[in-house]
């Protein structure tokens, strides 16, 4: 189930959202390891039309996902995960137009770790960017 979070970005300003923790089925992984096969993505869109893509490689110019490794519990348990957070330069958040919302979802894959070593997409987050003009330019 997907996690509902609204976002404020002010334009102009470098952008920083929450970290978030990756469990897929109460277990961690590991986003920094290539070979595990997991990527996540970000996309921001207004009116279905895309207007930032983050990711580890291939986003928007001045848009990334930064991961971090994470170690606590989930439901009690231990757990050695990997959080992400989205980054957006200060020349990316100048590009958006204030006082306009956009609609943005984070979503994790892996090509082969469903349950019948299928494809394994879901998403992590969900929710609305509001865009803010600076009021100290």
């Amino acid at each position: 189930m997907a996690v509902h979070t609204d976002l404020t970005i002010y334009q102009g300003d470098t952008y920083l959202s929450p970290w978030w923790v990756v469990v897929v089925d109460g277990a961690g992984i590991e986003l920094a390891d290539p070979d595990a096969g997991w990527t996540v993505k970000a996309q921001a869109r207004r009116d279905g039309e895309v207007v930032l893509t983050w990711a580890t490689t291939g986003s928007t110019t001045g848009a990334r996902i930064l991961t971090s490794p994470w170690t606590g519990e989930v439901d009690g348990q231990p757990v050695q995960t990997s959080a992400v957070r989205l980054y957006l330069t200060p020349a990316a958040t100048a590009l958006l137009e204030a006082n306009r919302s956009l609609a943005f979802d984070i979503e994790l894959n892996n090509p082969d770790a469903g349950p019948l070593d299928d494809p394994y997409r879901v998403t992590l987050v969900v929710g609305a960017i509001s865009v803010t003009k600076d009021v100290t330019e």
